[in-house]
């Protein structure tokens, strides 16, 4: 069964003894739409500040998030997860490195027989391949720089929908506003000087009977009030 591919750094063993001066730094540029990220070991938590500061700065919506359309939030989102996921593929990078001159190379094919002899793939243009090239038969290091295991999330993005789902009451809020109707329907019958005796709801009905009653005795007063002479 092959391996998984993986992004692997290789350097000779020669050239992993020590970082050479031009290598301390060892920069390395992250290209994410006109936004360009270069990342330093030295100065990491610097550079992603910057990146994330400059993002901010080319966000050029003029609505507040809450009241984007939701296409446009999901945009947004994949466009940040698309950046941090490369962010992190350069970082582990970086940080394996340590310094030290590396080569990006895949490992594509692997043979176990009296040793373990494995293929591997790499870009011709890379600038380190002439000391790859003469490293030959030279012991080199082989350091694992796969990002993977670090592109997880604490959780899903909330996206605001376009069109917002009702809020479903709760049994205690429906019987609540069950009880208002029923005191209403009580005070517009005393109100209109309908007579005690409509009340709809039985004895049985407990709370809501006397509920009924309480409104209609409300709506009684307004009623005398307006019309003294009735009785």
């Amino acid at each position: 069964m092959a391996p998984p591919s993986l992004s692997w750094s290789i350097a000779p063993s020669w050239l992993a003894k020590k970082p050479t001066p031009e290598a301390e730094t060892n920069e390395a540029a992250v290209v994410e739409e006109d936004t360009i990220l270069t990342l330093s070991a030295k100065t990491l938590a610097g550079d992603l500040r910057d990146f994330i500061l400059d993002r901010l700065k080319h966000d050029h919506s003029p609505l507040p998030w809450n009241v984007r359309p939701e296409a446009d939030q999901r945009d947004a989102i994949n466009r940040a997860t698309s950046a941090a996921e490369r962010i992190v593929q350069r970082a582990v990078e970086v940080i394996a490195a340590d310094g030290r001159k590396v080569i990006k190379a895949t490992l594509v094919k692997v043979a176990v027989k009296d040793v373990i002899q494995g293929v591997v793939e790499m870009l011709k243009s890379d600038a380190q391949r002439h000391d790859f090239f003469d490293a030959t038969g030279s012991e080199v290091m082989i350091v694992v720089a796969d990002a993977s295991a670090f592109l997880g999330a604490r959780g899903e993005v909330k996206v605001d929908k376009d069109q917002k789902s009702l809020p479903i009451p709760t049994p205690e809020e429906e019987h609540k506003r069950d009880l208002e109707d029923c005191e209403t329907q009580g005070y517009n019958a005393g109100s209109s000087g309908r007579p005690k005796e409509d009340n709809p709801f039985k004895i049985l009905d407990g709370e809501f009977h006397a509920t009924w009653n309480k409104g209609w005795d409300e709506g009684r007063l307004f009623w005398d009030e307006r019309e003294p002479d009735t009785e």
